[in-house]
């Protein structure tokens, strides 16, 4: 007759539960491992596209979707970002980059009255200015601001348009706003930008009235006021401005002093379009890429994208490139998304950064 000994069952069983744990402990490893090497690789680790706010002449940018799940996005350095944070700092980088060239090219040269490719005529209205002209004064300082048939010069800029300003030039006003909002050739100073601007917008000057709005929407040396910003957007858009018409929009769009409503955000947007705005462009055709209040359309979503990254708008370009990366309504070209992610990444566009580096990590459309 067997006995039964517990010493030997006991070793037993330890020795078998040790060898059970070391097997599920290697498990775990090549779990964690398969699951990491599929999370640096997946193509899926992208940014999905945001619309663009900015207008012409605005330091305003883009919107978020508030209404978009928490995923996961992978970096260049394969470091995990929630996706509705990777929004908002792309909101935020847009907002930084939009207030500059175009600004003032766009929407302060309707009032030059200098032919700046003649000599001849940049020295006449030296003449005039020097003489006390206020408008000769304006179109010089414009001229010195953009480096137009002059060289580049801030500080002449600004004093030129002190001259003009202080014979209650509504242009030189405005001018003076810009120049101590940007900080360019003067100490950056929002309580003296805000002064001129609302001196030229007094007179009825919708580039004025527009940048106020921009102010009070973003809180430029205000306290952030929708109803302040709606309304001098509406002044402005009252005189047929586009960049107030998109900036009106996208209040609409958002629901921002307003209740929200897609439908005169479209209409805004449009006839802010129609006028060449490349952010409204680009923001009426994420309403398309959306379905926000018309139905879903990736054709007129690419169009509008096209048009407006033919004007260099970082955010239609990596828009665009969004589309052709994931085949919506074009078909799947990853090398064509990787150009579109360059050229925006060229102007610091930080989503178009997020996913130009999965691309390379996935080894998708580049060499």
């Amino acid at each position: 007759m067997t006995f039964f000994k517990p010493r030997k069952f006991i070793k037993f069983a330890a020795v078998l539960l040790v060898i059970i744990l070391a097997f599920f402990a290697m498990l775990t490893m090549f779990a964690v491992s398969a699951f990491n090497s599929l999370t640096k690789t997946t193509p899926a680790s992208v940014s999905e596209p945001v619309p663009n706010h900015a207008a012409s002449n605005s330091p305003s940018a883009q919107a978020s979707d508030t209404n978009t799940p928490n995923q996961i996005t992978i970096g260049l350095d394969g470091v995990q970002q929630e996706y509705n944070q990777a929004k908002k700092w792309l909101k935020e980088s847009a907002k930084q980059s939009l207030a500059n060239a175009k600004n003032h090219l766009d929407k302060m040269s309707h009032r030059l009255n200098v032919k700046y490719e003649d000599p001849q005529a940049v020295a006449s209205c030296q003449q005039s200015a020097q003489q006390g002209d206020a408008d000769a004064q304006y179109n010089l300082g414009y001229l010195y601001q953009e480096g137009l048939g002059v060289k580049q010069d801030y500080a002449q800029a600004h004093t030129l348009y002190e001259q003009a300003a202080a014979q209650g030039h509504a242009g030189a006003q405005y001018g003076l706003g810009y120049l101590y909002q940007e900080g360019l050739g003067v100490k950056q100073d929002y309580t003296k930008a805000r002064t001129f601007y609302e001196q030229s917008a007094a007179q009825g000057d919708a580039d004025a009235q527009n940048s106020l709005g921009m102010m009070y929407e973003e809180s430029l040396g205000v306290k952030q006021d929708y109803a302040k910003a709606r309304t001098f957007y509406e002044q402005a858009v009252a005189q047929g401005h586009a960049g107030a018409q998109n900036n009106l929009g996208y209040l609409y769009q958002e629901g921002l002093g307003v209740k929200q409503d897609y439908a005169k955000a479209r209409t805004l947007y449009e006839q802010s379009a129609a006028q060449g705005d490349a952010a409204a462009q680009n923001n009426l055709g994420y309403l398309y890429d959306e379905g926000w209040g018309v139905k879903q359309d990736y054709a007129k979503a690419r169009t509008l994208y096209e048009q407006s990254a033919a004007q260099g708008y970082a955010t239609a370009q990596y828009n665009l490139g969004y589309m052709y990366q994931e085949g919506l309504g074009v078909k799947q070209d990853y090398a064509k998304a990787r150009t579109l992610y360059e050229q925006a990444v060229a102007q610091g566009h930080a989503g178009a950064q997020n996913n130009l580096g999965s691309l390379y990590q996935a080894g998708l459309g580049v060499k």
